[in-house]
């Protein structure tokens, strides 16, 4: 008899466990619209990597990517602390390059990373990769081969020539324009501000600023010497953008 109840007592406590252990269990569905491609969990990354995925919802405003160290267990280090690895944009991207994660601002170790798309109304659809590892500086153990150089001719050279230097990188970070046949300058950080220059596609500008207001525009310099701001998704950069001061934009103009 004591049998018999201790039994039925451990099946009713099984029951119970079930659907909280299945609850555990499941998995978030990934939303094609909204998702990383690359890289896939348990990679290796150097320099600046191109996070390639799909941000292409209905009634998207804009997305980015954010990510956030990991201890060696593979918990976060801090749960409620992302860095910012691209800046917003509201250009929609399907199977392409989401954006470019300079990794060695970040420091070798263990990460994730995640890309958040946010919607006009609900809360932003999210996808996290992880774990993922920056090695920028390799371990000593690691043992790279030198290729053996080929004979060059001693004639190629002459021996008076003089090596030509590299041509120095600039510090200062550049906006290339990407859009064709032009893009527009503006007097503030949103198109509802004046065009104060139309530029041709492949000119380039000096990046002095970035707006405070979190929209991803930056301060430009344009050739005579007058400043605007240009649209993130109508340029390409080159340099460190993580020294760029914050910049309060003028006052939006009256609807």
């Amino acid at each position: 008899m004591k049998k018999s109840m201790l039994v039925l007592a451990l099946l009713a406590l099984l029951s119970l466990a079930l659907p909280t252990l299945a609850q555990e269990g499941a998995v978030t569905p990934v939303n094609p619209d909204a998702q990383i491609t690359f890289p896939p969990p348990v990679f290796v990354l150097r320099g600046t990597v191109e996070i390639i995925g799909t941000a292409n919802l209905s009634d998207m405003t804009t997305y980015f990517l954010e990510y956030r160290p990991l201890n060696d267990d593979l918990t976060p280090t801090n749960r409620e602390v992302w860095f910012p690895a691209t800046l917003p944009s509201q250009s929609a991207v399907v199977d392409d390059v989401l954006g470019r994660w300079d990794t060695s601002l970040a420091g070798d170790g263990l990460y994730e990373i995640r890309l958040s798309v946010n919607v006009g109304t609900g809360d932003p659809v999210t996808q996290i990769i992880t774990p993922l590892r920056v090695e920028n500086t390799p371990s000593p153990f690691v043992i790279f081969s030198t290729p053996t150089p080929l004979p060059t001719a001693t004639s190629a050279v002459p021996p008076t020539a003089t090596p030509i230097p590299p041509t120095p990188t600039p510090s200062t970070p550049r906006a290339t324009i990407t859009a064709a046949p032009s893009g527009n300058v503006r007097q503030g950080d949103s198109t509802a501000f004046g065009v104060i220059a139309s530029l041709p596609v492949n000119s380039e500008l000096d990046i002095i600023g970035i707006s405070n207001r979190g929209t991803g525009w930056f301060q430009v310099r344009i050739p005579n010497g007058q400043t605007g701001w240009v649209s993130p998704t109508i340029v390409s950069t080159t340099g460190d953008l993580s020294g760029l001061p914050r910049v309060q934009p003028p006052a939006p103009p009256p609807p």
